[in-house]
């Protein structure tokens, strides 16, 4: 405006027989200016939204970083309000009467688990807390009070060793749940790191896989990655939680890759053939995989921090299972029905798991038995568990999104899973999501459901007595292994044996020194310790033990300042 304003003053002193020309000058010069405005605007307002879009990613960048510390700072604060809790209630939940007052009497070893009858109500709508010891009252009872060890059947390991050349699968899986995470990881890192090969026991064309020589096997990352999420359910770890996140990650690319070949080849095997049933059982197979690896990464990645990836990955994994699981999954028990009918109507697989990995694993001897049935059972029982456990506000909105919890269904599915009512069998017969199973149900019946009292939960003393049929199951399967040792410790303090539980963290700790020095201390092992000493007030325990936490997590007492560290210190 100016310089069409100058423009014209200009003019207007050059005299009046140019004025027609001047007037021409500076409308030429408003017309360019409105040319250019629309063009600079746009300009203008481009730049405003890339300073909006750097402003709003700087914001995600620090409430990320606040929800991080947020979380941090809960855990501490539940974890001293645990403590709290474990006190007040060792106090005053038994009538105030004095601890040597109460009977105690030995209590015959459990035989059978049954199924888990839960009284007839609705599902669970309360708030589960972490595992935490049961609170006890009486001092430690004589050591002929009960003998676990008589429990366990113990089996050398000349009875379970497995053929790694002919059961690949079997063999990496057991060495995971014997505790072996270094021999484990050097063993499938290598499967992992190399394409897939023919099968040793295989001959022909028609046997090999539709990824054959091109990607590793799904089932090998899947296993690299358990390995280190039980790493870390054991050492506690947060740099395996990353690691896991990163391999549950890397399982669903493989798994969608070879679902993907595997799905364009038995497009063009023929019907019927026995070439299409091995191709289907290897698409099964990818299906539950990464609907499995897809699940196990959303709780990861929500540990580490990334919430709002995870609770995406969460509802991803819970779409898998609705969209591929075959529809005779979930069990046919009375008081799951209506839960069970609904999942069934969601869920649109055609083909049972069973009909084909029977036809190829024993009828055609094609590929290693893995019991996707099994494996399906396991990754619906975790949903519908940990789904339950929701706050009540928190769960209508999960029902609303799709998401169901059901305690009950979902106990019952890891109880078949877990293929505790058979007899033993060889380790290369028994489903490689059997074991998984079995120990979430035995944590889940021993520790995460000691202090919730709804009405449709099982008594504790069922509780305890079915933890202890699984725990002693499934220690035969996997003798002197570390995970179960855990959960033999556990057992002998529901029992009221906490000098017991202790002995056996100690021989635990003993192992990891001399067979796992790579994966570190079993800190979450000896963080459950400080709570058994106590629980059975032997102060010099806690001493010990609570320094070996901190020498586990790499720092000194002094260097804690949540409760939890005034606590242990």
């Amino acid at each position: 405006r100016a310089r069409v304003k100058s423009e014209t003053s200009a003019s207007s002193a050059a005299g009046s027989c140019r004025g027609s020309r001047t007037g021409g000058c500076a409308g030429a010069a408003l017309g360019r200016r409105k040319a250019i405005w629309p063009v600079a605007m746009a300009k203008s307002r481009e730049a405003a939204v890339l300073r909006r879009v750097a402003a709003g990613e700087k914001e995600i960048d620090r409430l990320n970083a606040r929800l991080l510390q947020l979380t941090q700072t809960l855990d501490a604060i539940e974890t001293a309000s645990s403590v709290s809790s474990v006190s007040q209630n060792s106090v005053g939940s038994q009538h105030h009467l004095p601890a040597r007052e109460l009977p105690t009497k030995p209590l015959d070893p459990p035989t059978s688990i049954g199924t888990l009858q839960f009284p007839p109500s609705s599902p669970i709508r309360e708030v589960h807390s972490p595992p935490l010891p049961t609170p006890a009252h009486t001092p430690e009872p004589p050591s002929d009070a009960l003998s676990y060890s008589a429990l366990v059947t113990c089996t050398s390991s000349d009875e379970t060793r497995i053929d790694a050349a002919k059961f690949p699968l079997h063999y990496a899986s057991a060495l995971i749940w014997r505790g072996r995470y270094h021999r484990a990881e050097k063993f499938l890192r290598d499967r992992v790191g190399r394409p897939t090969r023919k099968p040793q026991w295989a001959a022909g064309s028609d046997v090999d896989y539709a990824w054959l020589d091109k990607h590793p096997h799904p089932r090998d990352a899947l296993l690299l990655a358990d390995c280190a999420r039980m790493r870390f359910w054991v050492c506690g770890d947060r740099k395996e939680a990353t690691t896991a996140a990163e391999r549950y990650g890397l399982a669903c690319d493989v798994a969608d890759v070879c679902l993907r070949e595997t799905q364009e080849a038995l497009a063009r095997a023929t019907p019927g053939s026995d070439r299409a049933a091995i191709l289907q059982y290897d698409a099964e197979d990818a299906k539950v995989i990464l609907a499995t690896a897809t699940f196990f990464k959303a709780v990861f990645q929500i540990y580490t921090g990334s919430s709002l990836r995870g609770l995406a990955s969460l509802k991803r994994g819970w779409s898998l299972f609705a969209e591929h699981m075959p529809a005779n999954v979930t069990t046919d028990n009375p008081k799951s029905l209506q839960t069970s009918r609904r999942l069934s109507g969601r869920m649109r697989g055609k083909q049972t798991a069973t009909d084909v990995e029977a036809r190829v694993t024993e009828t055609l001897k094609a590929r290693e038995m893995i019991g996707l049935q099994t494996s399906w059972r396991m990754g619906l029982g975790i949903y519908l568990l940990i789904i339950s456990m929701a706050p009540p506000k928190i769960l209508k909105v999960l029902e609303l999104v799709g998401f169901t919890g059901d305690r009950r269904l979902g106990g019952e599915l890891l109880l078949k899973a877990s293929h505790i009512e058979r007899d033993e069998m060889p380790l290369e017969s028994l489903p490689l999501a059997a074991a998984d199973s079995a120990h979430i149900l035995a944590w889940d019946l021993l520790e995460f459901s000691t202090f919730n009292f709804a009405e449709n939960e099982l008594p504790a003393d069922q509780r305890k007595e079915q933890g202890s049929v699984i725990v002693r199951k499934m220690t035969g399967y996997f003798p002197e292994s570390p995970i179960w040792q855990w959960l033999e410790a556990a057992v002998a303090r529901r029992h009221g044996q906490f000098g017991k539980a202790l002995g056996i963290i100690a021989d635990l700790m003993n192992y990891f020194v001399t067979q796992e020095k790579s994966s570190g201390l079993p800190g979450r092992v000896f963080t459950d310790a400080v709570f058994s000493a106590i629980l059975g007030e032997d102060h010099v325990q806690v001493r010990k033990f609570g320094s070996l936490v901190f020498e586990s997590r790499g720092k000194q007492p002094s260097q804690r300042k949540s409760p939890h560290a005034r606590m242990l210190t």
